[in-house]
């Protein structure tokens, strides 16, 4: 009896062990063939593995493969849809014994992702499967999620999902849209692939502004509604935009609902960075203070009870806007009392005398500067008024302090539609009680400011 129990478990270890160590010596690069074929019947393109597929199973199981992408489709300036350096998954040993799928750990090393629209309105990321058909049959054959099958469906929880320098292109060859975000360096944790919670931490380049990105999913509910905590870094410390509230109707039309709190020591280098290189003037490169209940969605956004602290205004308002055909703004704001004196000091000074002393050299006949046959007039970009917007403004101030002397009551009412600005009233009461009321319509002719009012 006892030489068969030495039997028994000479048997299983021996057994236990081939699984285990087996694997390592089998040559996976001989079935990438097969796996490239099952990948173009699912998608429809084609997948390459230039470098090596490593299988291992000790200390846990693992799947290396190097050097992979995936066709783009016809057309595309880019070959690739999707390129890797490398992409590893290591497999928890433990619960697959017990049916369950466990993923400590997915990794994606330097991959870079083409999203191109082509003129003629395909997407590259739009995937166009020979055997859908098939897969659909197979499908409907299967138990559906509600049916009574759901339960025997393994679990499947991901521990890491990383991306590590990755890079994301768009290109819209009909807008000529071309957006590039590069750096790319993410980690996403999952209780589970399908209801969460998430949290995902990490950051990227765009605009050649790093962002810096936590944030935190709580379980999905009912596949519609979860809570979501977010922060996002502007360059830095240039900027934070934190949102906490609850994301809601996900499968139909998501939209936000919380609050929402802005914060930068600078906002002009901010707006500068995100709109390639365009500056606020200079007195409005200001600290920025602003919190309110957020409401957004792909087509609404309304931001109430809005408190506002730009340079030391401080003013109370609301923000609303409709994207749906023309997008339109609607903006009020009370703000209590301005103090310009500081913001004046943020505007650069005068020529030096240096700089005078060579333009009265170059008006004395001395030498030229290089620009100097340049046409001022060519160089100047035309005036334009925004015509793809349509806005409402009110803005009312109670008291302006600028160079020892007060300005008091200022109100702006104006709408912008048609690519026309209409200033139904703006007046404000000068120094001494002197007032002023200004009401008119502003448009753009020749390239020129034009107005007409009075």
């Amino acid at each position: 009896m006892k030489k068969i129990l030495w039997f028994i478990g000479g048997f299983f270890v021996l057994a236990v062990g081939a699984v285990l160590i087996v694997p390592n010596f089998i040559d996976w690069n001989a079935y990438k063939p097969e796996i490239s074929e099952q990948v173009r019947k699912f998608t429809g393109r084609e997948l390459v593995i230039a470098g090596d597929i490593d299988l291992k199973v000790l200390p846990a199981p693992a799947l290396i493969a190097e050097k992979v992408s995936l066709s783009s489709i016809e057309g595309a300036q880019s070959p690739d849809l999707v390129s890797l350096r490398s992409v590893e998954v290591r497999i928890a040993l433990a619960p697959l014994l017990g049916g369950n799928l466990s993923v400590e750990t997915v990794r994606l090393v330097e991959p870079q992702v083409h999203l191109e629209v082509l003129t003629d309105g395909r997407a590259t990321w739009v995937f166009d499967a020979p055997t859908a058909k098939g897969t659909d049959e197979q499908t409907a054959s299967g138990s559906s999620p509600s049916g009574n099958g759901a339960s025997s469906s393994p679990g499947i929880a991901i521990g890491n999902f990383e991306i590590v320098d990755g890079s994301l292109t768009y290109q819209d060859a009909g807008s000529k849209t071309n957006e590039v975000i590069n750096d790319i360096d993410v980690t996403l944790e999952a209780a589970s692939l399908v209801s969460g919670p998430f949290r995902a931490r990490g950051s990227l380049v765009a605009k050649g502004m790093r962002l810096g990105i936590n944030a935190e999913i709580g379980e999905i509910v009912g596949g519609r509604t979860f809570p979501l905590d977010l922060g996002v870094m502007v360059g830095g410390e240039s900027a934070k935009l934190s949102l906490a509230g609850t994301v809601l109707n996900l499968e139909e039309a998501p939209r936000f609902r919380g609050t929402m709190k802005l914060e930068s020591p600078d906002i002009g280098k901010v707006v500068s960075a995100l709109a390639d290189g365009a500056e606020l003037p200079a007195p409005l490169s200001q600290s920025l203070l602003m919190n309110g209940t957020l409401d957004a969605s792909a087509s609404a956004l309304a931001l109430d009870d809005l408190s506002l602290n730009f340079g030391g205004a401080v003013g109370k308002g609301k923000v609303s806007g409709n994207f749906n055909g023309v997008p339109k703004i609607t903006a009020e704001m009370n703000i209590d009392k301005i103090d310009a004196e500081p913001w004046l000091k943020t505007v650069a000074p005068p020529a030096s005398s240096g700089a005078s002393a060579s333009a009265a050299k170059t008006a004395a006949g001395g030498s030229k500067p290089a620009n100097a046959g340049a046409d001022p007039s060519a160089a100047a970009t035309p005036f334009a008024m925004p015509s793809g917007i349509a806005a409402s403004l009110s803005f009312r101030i109670g008291e302006i302090s600028i160079m020892g002397d007060k300005i008091s009551n200022a109100v702006l009412n104006a709408d912008l539609a048609n690519g026309e600005l209409n200033l139904s009233q703006l007046s404000l009461q000068g120094p001494g009680g002197a007032d002023l009321a200004v009401f008119g319509f502003l448009t753009a002719k020749d390239g020129k400011p034009s107005f007409d009012g009075q």
